[in-house]
């Protein structure tokens, strides 16, 4: 999107995916499907988030402040590095169930939907038209490849 022309800050992107993983560091990610199904648990897994990154927070002395200001506006992407890391971090699930042989039209079902309720959310014109095209030429790339071929790119 930056190629595009649009106005992301890329190290900001990195720094939210970073921060988003370590979170999950502890205790791991809650499944979307059962997320789907089970809201309270969904709640229960943000807070269980949340609380690690609070426990984590401590281990990043003066940058303690920025470390938890970073979390806490992952947690609620609204600005547009923030969202295009939430929407990284779907598809890196997609391409691990893939990876490992658990890929299926359902996941497509799930989430094409997340993807383009957060991309709607992007406030930069030139990043949400680039990210819409290449998120189409994705989900299109993903749902006609085998999982190896999602992957690495070919089918040997």
């Amino acid at each position: 999107v930056q190629k595009q022309g649009a106005a992301i800050n890329v190290q900001k992107v990195l720094e939210f995916t970073l921060i988003h993983d370590l979170g999950e560091l502890f205790g791991g990610d809650i499944g979307m499907p059962y997320a789907k199904a089970n809201p309270k648990a969904r709640e229960l897994a943000k807070a269980f988030e949340a609380e690690n990154q609070n426990f984590l927070a401590q281990f990043f002395g003066e940058q303690k402040s920025r470390y938890l200001k970073l979390s806490q506006e992952i947690m609620d992407a609204k600005r547009d590095e923030a969202i295009i890391a939430k929407i990284a971090d779907y598809m890196e699930v997609t391409h691990y169930k893939a990876y490992v042989n658990l890929f299926s039209q359902a996941d497509l079902d799930l989430i094409e939907p997340k993807l383009e309720a957060m991309m709607i959310k992007m406030k930069d014109a030139v990043a949400k038209t680039a990210l819409a095209a290449f998120l189409k030429e994705w989900l299109n790339h993903v749902a006609k490849k085998s999982p190896r071929e999602i992957v690495t790119g070919s089918a040997s």
